[in-house]
Order: C-alpha cells, then structure tokens, then sequence
C-alpha cells in the first residue's frame, strides 16, 4: 500500500512541475495578475523568423511601426522612460533608462527587450472585457549599477520583463518587471503614447 501511495505521490509532483510539457505551447495564461511572474507567459513569445497574426479591428492595426514613450514609475516615484517600437510585422522592440537616488545611494538602470503583439489575449478588468486593446509582451537583459558612498559601486544584472496593451487612441499602459532568478520580481508601471511623426 505504501508503494502505491509513493507512486501516486510521484506522479502527481511529476505531473505539477511538468504542466507546461504535458499541455504544449498552446497553453494560454491570461496575462492579467501575471505581473510579478510575467515568465508564465513566456509561451508567447514568437521566435525570430517565424509570422505574428497581425491584428484586425476593433484592435489597433499595425501599418505602419508605432513608437510610443511615457514615464515608468514605482509606488509613484519616477524610475525613468520607456521607449516601445511595435513593427509592422507584429515585433516588439523597448529601451527603457532610469537614473533615481535613494539618499545616499544613487541608481543607473538599463533595459533591453524584444517581443511580440499576440492577438488571442483580450484585456479585462473590474468593467469586463475589452477586444479593442492589443496586447504585447517582450523580454530581455537588463543592468543596475548602484553607488554607494560607502562601498562603492556594484552591479546586478537580469532579465526583464514588458507586458502592455495598446488602445485604439495611441496610448500604452503596462508594467516592467525585472527578476534574478525567478525566484523575486519587482514591478513598475508605466504609460506610453504615441509619438507623431518628426518628434
């Protein structure tokens, strides 16, 4: 009997830690609530060279590439801005710089992260759904340099993490997260527009 109860236990922890295996690339995670661990989306991530379903109305379309910039910010304090690229082929390109002192420590932040739209996910909130945001999700590596007074300067690399969606009117709104190890996040918001032409 304990036997048995050893093997349902194995495989029920296999059967945990191995989900994603078991159901394939076409598992769906809805990226609302995901901010503090947007890898559970990773999934979504279109590899270079292969075609992104590009959106149709009520979504915004892409003809042309859309390059939107906005402030990012941390329980309400300035951590910078970010600049988001949305090609016309679907891909997803973001530069994101701070500088912030945190008295007597004083902060260099860069972030670089490519992606993709992805049309199948719908925005939702407390009013319900709304099929007219596009989504899009994008990562890549980023770097703290931190001065210290005391001890110097240090450095903390990572990986970055930019979730959003784009509204019919040209605005952006999202969250960046950056993790070590997968094992903590830390999240920022920010909010995008579109910049016109020759700006």
């Amino acid at each position: 009997m304990l036997v048995v109860l050893a093997a349902v236990a194995i495989v029920m922890l296999l059967y945990m830690v191995n989900i994603r295996a078991i159901f394939g690339p076409s598992l769906r995670t809805p990226p609302r609530g995901v901010e503090e661990r947007p890898w559970l989306l990773e999934d979504l991530l279109v590899a270079e060279g292969r075609p992104i379903r590009l959106p149709t109305p009520p979504k915004p379309t892409l003809n042309a590439p859309l390059t939107l910039v906005g402030p990012v910010s941390r329980n309400d304090a300035p951590r910078g801005l970010v600049q988001i690229t949305l090609g016309d082929d679907g891909r997803v390109r973001a530069d994101w710089q701070a500088e912030y002192t945190h008295p007597p420590k004083q902060y260099h932040l860069t972030a670089d992260v490519s992606g993709n739209i992805d049309i199948q996910q719908t925005y939702t909130d407390a009013d319900g759904r709304d099929k007219s945001r596009l989504f899009f999700i994008a990562k890549g590596p980023y770097r703290l340099l931190t001065d210290d007074p005391e001890t110097g300067r240090s450095e903390e690399t990572g990986a970055a993490w930019l979730l959003g969606y784009l509204s019919p009117d040209g605005r952006a709104e999202g969250t960046l997260t950056l993790t070590i190890d997968r094992q903590w996040a830390v999240v920022y918001q920010y909010m995008a527009i579109l910049q016109k032409e020759g700006k």
